[in-house]
Order: C-alpha cells, then structure tokens, then sequence
C-alpha cells in the first residue's frame, strides 16, 4: 500500500538570491504593511476628526485607485533609474511628506498630502512587484509572496488596533500617528532597495506598457482584455464600497462606531486575510490568477450584502473578516497575475 507524498514546501530549496530576498521582503512588508494600516485609516480620520464633506472623504478613497494610471509608462522610468532607485526616490517624494500631517489643520491639506503619497504608492508597488517576479521562480513565487503577505498581514491588523485604541484616547493624536508611520513607510522602501536584482533580469521597458502598447495588447489577446476588464469591474464596485463604507459606519448620524471599533474591523480584516493568504497563493499557483480571482469576487459580493445589514460592532467585524480572505487571493492574483 503507497504512502502519500507531501508537496515540497517552496522553502526547501531556496536559492541564494530566493533567500535574500525572502528575508528581507518578509521584513520590509512588516513595516510597508504599519505605514499602509495608518494611511488606511484615512477616510475614517476624515470623516470621524475632521468632519470633511463627502467630496472630500470621496477623495481620499479613490486617491489610491485613480492613481494606479500612472503606472502606465513606469517601465521606462524603471528602466532608466532602476528599480531599487526608482524605490527610494518615490520614498522620500511621497512618503516622507505626511509627517507634514502635524501641523495640517484641516481636511484640505490632510487631502493633499494623502494624494502625494497615493502617486508616490504607484511606482512603490511597481518596482515591488517588478523585483520579486525577477528573484522568485515562477513555480514557488505565489508561496513565497503569500507567507510574506501573511507576516505584513500580522503587522497591518496589530497597527490597526493599536491606533484606533490610541484614537479614541485622543482624537487629535493622528498628528503624531502619521509622521511616525512616515518614517516607518521610508524605512520600508529602503529595506526593500537593499535586496540585489537577480542578474540578467535587469528593468525593461516593457514591464510598464504605454497606454498605445497596452490596446494593442488587448486587441492580440482576448483572454488578458478580459481578465483586465474583470479587475476594472472588480475595481469600480471596491472602489464604491470603500467610498461608501466610513461615510456609513463613522458619521456621527449614521452608525457612529467608536475608533477602536473602525480601525478594529480592519484590524481583522488583515488577520483574516494572513490566515487565507497562504491557501490563495497555493490556490493561484493551481488555478493561475482568473480562476483565484472568480472565486474570490463571488466572495466579494457575499461580503456587498452583508454590508448592507450592518448594525452592530461583531456583525461589522464578521463582514471585514469574509472580506480579509476574499481579499487575500485579489491581492495575489492583482500582484503576481
């Protein structure tokens, strides 16, 4: 009678450039991941702190998503600094600004230097991205993006709860919160600027498609059109739902929840998601990134339901704890896909 054989887990034979740059990837996502958890606590801020209009709350949701455009043409920029360049520079331009956030008074600059490090977040994650698909092998790269998405995870939810306890001391310590988490952000880049390129998978051009070269892709491959129009759908209804979502749970005549309890829910929602992430990437490398990402959307409109019938704190928490894992495999898929 046969034995069953497990898989070989994707640590095992790790090359020298997979291992450095396991170690330190896992560490810059820990502390890429605090500075993300403070910046995601934004709109609630507005809402909550500075009383801003809906326009302005609108804003500050969809900085981050109306600035993925830009990275249309990254690939030149890439190619002409270089990657681990290209990460420091976008550091110091768009991060290190929020510790302007000390002495914003209002919502309107608090805005602008959210929309600066929305821009500066886009060739981040693209020369992020860039390196690890040059130094990671195809076959173990889903694996070894998800355990170091799952140790950010960690650092993400723990930041979350940490600030909405320290907020709801002190509704006016958000000054000091982000200039912290600024430098924390800068350090992460430069963390992750350290790690060597794998040779002969140097930043090419092609790696940021011109919006020209981009249709041209799209009219050559239906199925790559229709896995981008799936993700522009996809992008439109999180979008809406992020937009939507404060303006209900953190206005004073609406549900009014507590910072603990605003920043608790996405505390869980990043816990939820390390403890799916692993599967999702194990799940992708089987399933390639449209079959991860259909099953994770279906999840997705589960989660738009029960948003609708959010009355209480654990009910909130439930809903962001479906939508930890669902998010999991979209963040996969979106990265390495």
């Amino acid at each position: 009678m046969g034995t069953a054989t497990r898989p070989p887990s994707p640590f095992s034979d790790l090359d020298p450039v997979e291992r450095q740059t396991f170690t330190r990837h896992a560490s810059a996502a820990m502390l890429d991941s605090a500075f993300m958890a403070v910046c995601w606590s934004a709109p609630d801020i507005a809402v909550k702190g500075l009383r801003a209009e809906t326009f302005v709350v609108v804003l500050i949701t969809l900085a981050p998503g109306a600035a993925q455009l830009l990275s249309l043409g990254l690939g030149k920029t890439m190619a002409r600094l270089g990657r681990r360049r290209l990460l420091r520079v976008a550091a110091i331009a768009g991060r290190l600004p929020l510790i302007g956030v000390y002495f914003a008074a209002g919502p309107y600059s608090f805005l602008g230097l959210l929309v600066v490090q929305a821009i500066s977040q886009v060739a981040i994650t693209t020369s992020w991205n860039s390196l690890l698909r040059a130094n990671y092998r195809p076959d173990r790269r889903g694996a070894l993006f998800a355990a170091a998405t799952m140790a950010g995870s960690m650092a993400s939810g723990s930041t979350m709860v940490l600030t909405g306890l320290w907020l709801d001391r002190d509704a006016t310590a958000y000054h000091v919160i982000y200039p912290i988490a600024a430098i924390v952000g800068v350090v992460a880049c430069f963390v992750f600027a350290s790690i060597d390129v794998r040779r002969g998978y140097e930043a090419d051009e092609r790696e940021g498609l011109a919006a020209g070269e981009l249709v041209r892709t799209f009219l050559r491959d239906r199925r790559f059109l229709l896995y981008e129009i799936g993700f522009f759908l996809y992008g439109l209804a999180f979008m809406s739902l992020m937009t939507s979502k404060p303006l209900r749970m953190a206005r004073p005549n609406q549900l009014d929840f507590a910072y603990s309890v605003l920043l608790g829910a996405k505390g869980v929602f990043a816990v939820s998601m390390a403890a799916g992430v692993l599967f999702m990437g194990r799940l992708m490398d089987r399933l390639g990134p449209a079959g991860l990402a259909m099953r994770c959307y279906a999840l997705l409109v589960v989660y738009a339901g029960l948003l609708m019938v959010v009355s209480a704190p654990w009910q909130y928490f439930v809903a962001e704890a479906l939508m930890g894992v669902a998010m999991g495999g979209v963040h996969i898929a979106w990265n390495l896909g």
